[in-house]
C-alpha cells in the first residue's frame, strides 16, 4: 500500500528547497581545474590518458578498454572537484540564521511526517 504524506511534507519540502537555494547562493566556488602536485601539473596526465583510452576504445574495443576509460574518466572529474576551493560569502548573521531555519525546519516537517505512525 501506498503512503499519502498530508500537507505537512509538502510544506517541510518546499521550505526545505527554498533554504537549500538560499544556502547554495551564497556558496561560491573557484578552481583551477586541476591541481598540482608540487610543481608536477596534473592536467596533461590525466587528458593524456583520457584521449589514449578514447582511441583505445575506437580501435581495440574491450571489456578492460571500458574498465579502464571508468577509472581515468573518475580520475578526471575527481582531481577537478578536488581542486575546488568553496567558500561562503560574507552573509548577516540574521540571514543565515534564517537560512538554516528553513533547512532543518523543512527536514524536521518531512521527518515528522516520515515517522508518522
Amino acid at each position: 500500500m501506498k503512503k499519502k504524506y498530508s500537507n505537512t511534507f509538502y510544506i517541510g519540502l518546499a521550505l526545505s528547497a527554498v533554504g537549500a537555494v538560499l544556502f547554495f547562493s551564497r556558496v561560491r566556488i573557484g578552481s583551477y581545474l586541476f591541481p598540482r602536485f608540487g610543481s608536477f601539473d596534473t592536467a596533461p596526465l590525466f587528458l593524456v590518458g583520457w584521449a589514449l583510452c578514447i582511441a583505445l576504445m575506437v580501435f581495440r574495443p574491450s571489456k578492460f578498454t571500458r574498465y579502464l576509460l571508468i577509472a581515468v574518466t573518475l580520475g578526471l572529474v575527481i582531481t577537478v572537484i578536488l581542486s575546488a576551493h568553496i567558500y561562503f560569502t560574507q552573509t548577516p548573521m540574521l540571514h543565515f540564521f534564517i537560512i538554516l531555519a528553513m533547512l532543518f525546519g523543512g527536514a524536521g516537517l518531512m521527518l515528522r511526517e516520515v515517522l508518522k505512525k
